[in-house]
């Protein structure tokens, strides 16, 4: 692959922001219209995949416990049948049945997209090695030498602070930022839904680690995976 077909995505109300490395950028309405649009590149989303079926994903447990703040932003993903489920009330029942307690609300409002993606992986297991899950927040703290991050993203600090985090890395992210702002309406992607595609832009162009046990899958064969910058690596990098 060429040095610059990787491409960050996040899920927004509009439905999915996806950034290549060069500066180019699409909304896609659908996860399988996205993939279509970036045939040659490597995809890191911010999405779960992999999804449970008997026991609750050690993924998450273990990614949460890298994080040093916002460990709610790791939450346990439901079960495969809650994912799939046609009401929240619905959802809770199977994942209380499957795991022994409820969904949070948050969790069930992503199901639509986590949906979204497992069927497209379902339908084309050659996508496995092309598509990836990674996580914005802990991208940001990996790039901020393991530290949490002062502001939530969700306010203009916070923002800013993610912005200066990236431009070391992804040279003028704030202009690319600005760019994508003024092409789509809040209603469509949200400012925390642009920082966070670009720190899996940036995810995907530095020196990288894969959380999650080597060759772990669900029960339909996806792989049980998350890659975040090796900081690490990164800072040896840098120190020599």
């Amino acid at each position: 692959m060429q040095d610059n077909a990787v491409v960050g995505v996040d899920g927004c109300p509009g439905g999915w922001i996806a950034i290549r490395h060069s500066g180019a950028f699409q909304l896609c309405s659908n996860f399988q219209d996205l993939v279509a649009a970036f045939p040659d590149a490597l995809l890191y989303v911010d999405i779960p995949m992999g999804l449970p079926s008997a026991v609750p994903r050690s993924l998450d447990a273990k990614a949460r416990r890298l994080m040093a703040s916002r460990r709610s932003s790791i939450f346990s993903i439901p079960c495969r049948d809650a994912v799939y489920a046609g009401s929240y009330k619905e959802a809770c029942e199977i994942n209380a049945k499957c795991f022994g307690k409820r969904l949070s609300l948050q969790a069930w409002h992503i199901c639509k997209k986590i949906r979204e993606v497992d069927q497209v992986l379902l339908a084309a297991p050659d996508l496995h090695s092309q598509i990836y899950e990674s996580h914005p927040e802990l991208t940001f703290q990996e790039l901020n030498g393991g530290q949490p991050l002062r502001a939530s993203k969700k306010t203009p600090d916070g923002i800013e602070e993610r912005l200066c985090l990236l431009n070391a890395y992804l040279p003028a992210a704030d202009l690319l930022f600005q760019t994508i702002l003024c092409e789509y309406p809040r209603k469509q992607v949200g400012r925390d839904d642009i920082v966070d595609a670009l720190a899996l832009v940036v995810t995907g162009k530095v020196p990288r680690k894969i959380i999650g046990d080597e060759g772990e899958t669900d029960e339909q064969g996806l792989p049980i995976r998350m890659v975040i910058p090796d900081i690490n690596f990164i800072h040896r990098a840098s120190s020599g």
